[in-house]
């Protein structure tokens, strides 16, 4: 028999129903410290001022790029990307890439289509890293 046979009758302590854990089950009681660890980073992110994330995006719009965007792509997310980055945000926006907050949509735009989540994740990170940069 299982741990889950021998155990307790009782809701899923993450609201899942119809399973039953005991007292001996290794989840029991990660919830709360799961919840005593994030409330207190939601309700500091709640109180906080969205204009960090303004100002960031006003410069990465105002932040031109230079002459080499072939190269800039190429150094952040590399060769292979060049190409589909320019084309999606081309395609997308109905211009070519321009500005800071251009390589962001569209490098975060590209990264939609990739299945795979490893690296799909990475081109985001560094899109968000280049916002974060301008």
């Amino acid at each position: 028999m299982t741990r889950l046979e021998h155990s307790r009758p009782g809701p899923h302590p993450l609201g899942f129903r119809g399973l039953e854990f005991g007292a001996d089950h290794a989840i029991v009681g990660r919830h709360d410290r799961w919840l005593d660890e994030v409330v207190p980073v939601l309700t500091e992110y709640s109180h906080g001022s969205p204009q960090p994330i303004i100002q960031a995006i006003e410069q990465a719009r105002e932040k031109k790029l230079g002459d080499d965007l072939d190269q800039f792509l190429a150094t952040r997310f590399g060769k292979r990307m060049v190409e589909p980055i320019k084309a999606i945000h081309l395609v997308e926006e109905g211009r070519p890439i321009e500005t800071m907050f251009d390589v962001t949509v569209a490098a975060t735009a590209h990264a939609r289509s990739i299945p795979n989540t490893d690296k799909r994740l990475e081109i985001e990170r560094e899109a968000g890293h280049l916002l974060q940069a301008a």
